[in-house]
């Protein structure tokens, strides 16, 4: 069975691939820098560039620290349940 480090080194990388895939797919030259206006029920919105880029690093940060603590709490999850077997195996003596 795989470690946890090796699952969350995959789960970083499947990440990374599919940023990059991301930014492949929307690498127009004037998408960066030209307004685009598009209607979200019944609303037009603006989406400049720098709103682009704040969200996309909040989704970084956020994925990031959510794939932290879900590790952490794997880690915790096991660490628990072997000194719960360590303190079944001094009483058995």
């Amino acid at each position: 069975m795989s470690s946890s480090k090796e699952i969350m080194s995959r789960v970083y990388l499947i990440t990374i691939i599919s940023s990059i895939l991301v930014a492949l797919i929307f690498s127009g030259q004037d998408f960066m820098f030209e307004p685009k206006s598009s209607e979200i029920f019944g609303k037009e919105i603006i989406v400049t560039s720098q709103i682009i880029l704040s969200g996309l690093t909040s989704a970084i940060i956020l994925t990031f620290l959510g794939l932290t603590f879900i590790e952490k709490g794997i880690l915790l999850f096991k660490s628990k349940k072997k000194e719960s077997k360590k303190k079944e195996m001094a009483v058995k003596k």
